[in-house]
């Protein structure tokens, strides 16, 4: 009797809901992934070949939080025990699933014992928000046709850690174990026709406790299973499993190619406030050259990535670029133009050089700090970057000083050739002076000649 009117109370909620539920039973899903090739971060697409393995669990179970229960949390999703007598092999076709993110050029090959050999391009959504730093995640996604084309909803998907991993043959740039790991997870899905195919989920989780819905939720769907079609009351489910692939980029090579250039570039724009007043012409052509090296280098860059609103690492690091290279024009422009004023001093000119010799560097290194905490919410970097470059600059200039005079001390200049002729010139004319004081006159001579001659 007991089991009767849950029947029929099951039935009465699959009649209000257009989802049938019956007995559930859970289908084992292996991935091993025998190569990874052909990573376009400009297209969101990479070419991988992977062995698929399916097994089918004899057992039933009369809901569906017992079938998640079984296979360690909503969280976890495995298959144990997969060796069990209660585990056979798939009596259906690749075919039968739908491969949700791969290209349709994709090859099936079917390997025997309910193993199938998969190879594709399969596209991803690319993360580039800490390019080059970034960790990218590379999905094969399947879900099984029937449950998508038909209102009733029994099979569950689980992962089978046995038959998943990464091959010793894969060929990927850089270290295998340190730039690829596995990982996997399984969802519930909802398909049309949408009861409010408007309604979005503005959370990041499809469990309905967890998500909150911007239109109201479709009350008669059942809670406990219909996570995803909560907010837009799909008359499908299907069960996704997700095998991700995360390629996580070396830090040492992504600096070099990346961050290295622009670093230099910086050096060298800060390295021209070291240049005297006299050599502002020098100074303009160092800041063009390094504006055109910028330019050249981020133009690379953005024909690695795809068009997007997101600004990653690099974009910040090129910003920082630009901002040292306007200040040095900025400064260098303002100094040529009081130079060649005729209403300004000479004495107002050598001052204001002197200042943006300490300004100019504070400014650089404070923009090149900002880089990596440019978020309103890292404003106390900003403040000890500034307080931290304006130290920096003073004990530069300090020891610029002492440098200077110790080598004017054990090491004084040679006079210019100039300055030589002029104190040869100086010393010629103080001698002929003081031998024309010394040398008695003629007419004095004279009288004391004929003196002698009478003696």
């Amino acid at each position: 009797m007991r089991n009767s009117v849950l029947a029929l109370a099951c039935l009465i909620v699959g009649g209000l809901s257009g989802i049938s539920y019956s007995a559930f039973h859970r289908v084992g899903i292996g991935v091993y992934v025998l190569n990874v090739a052909g990573l376009e971060l400009s297209n969101g697409v990479a070419y991988i070949d992977f062995v698929l393995t399916v097994r089918r669990e004899l057992k039933e179970y009369p809901t569906f939080n017992d079938i998640v229960s079984a296979s360690g949390g909503f969280a976890k999703r495995v298959c144990p025990n997969i060796s069990s007598p209660g585990w056979v092999e798939w009596n259906g076709t690749a075919g039968d699933f739908l491969m949700v993110n791969m290209d349709r050029k994709g090859e099936l090959e079917s390997l025997d014992n309910g193993q199938w050999r998969v190879k594709g391009q399969f596209y991803f959504r690319t993360n580039l928000k800490d390019w080059p730093f970034e960790t990218q995640t590379l999905e094969m996604i399947l879900e099984l046709k029937d449950q998508m084309q038909t209102e009733n909803f029994d099979t569950v998907l689980c992962s089978i850690t046995d038959y998943s991993g990464l091959s010793s043959s894969i060929r990927f740039p850089g270290d295998r174990y340190l730039s690829l790991t596995t990982s996997h997870t399984v969802e519930e899905r909802c398909w049309p026709p949408f009861s409010n195919p408007n309604a979005v989920c503005t959370g990041t989780s499809s469990i309905s406790s967890r998500c909150p819905c911007a239109a109201p939720p479709v009350v008669h769907h059942n809670e406990s299973i219909d996570f995803s079609c909560r907010c837009k009351g799909g008359m499908r489910i299907s069960s996704r499993y997700k095998s991700q692939i995360n390629f996580h980029r070396p830090e040492n090579t992504a600096f070099i190619k990346v961050f290295l250039p622009p670093l230099f570039i910086d050096i060298v724009t800060v390295l021209t406030y070291v240049l005297p007043l006299g050599q502002l012409d020098t100074r303009v052509s160092i800041c063009a050259a390094t504006l055109m090296a910028a330019v050249f280098f981020h133009v690379s860059l953005l024909d690695e990535l795809p068009p997007t609103s997101t600004l990653t690492e690099a974009d910040y690091l090129m910003i920082d670029v630009y901002v040292v290279n306007l200040f040095a024009w900025t400064f260098t422009l303002v100094l040529m133009l009081c130079k060649n004023a005729k209403h300004v001093s000479e004495k107002f000119t050598e001052s204001l050089y002197r200042f943006t010799r300490i300004l100019g560097p504070i400014i650089s290194l404070s923009s090149f700090v900002m880089t990596f905490y440019h978020s309103i919410d890292n404003w106390w970097m900003w403040v000890l970057s500034f307080l931290g470059a304006v130290i920096i600059a003073y004990f530069c200039l300090r020891l610029q000083e002492r440098i200077k005079l110790w080598l004017e001390i054990h090491y004084p200049a040679a006079p210019s050739p100039a300055k030589l002729r002029r104190e040869v010139h100086s010393v010629q004319t103080d001698e002929s002076g003081a031998s024309s004081r010394e040398t008695p006159s003629s007419s004095d001579d004279t009288p004391l000649l004929t003196r002698s001659s009478r003696l």
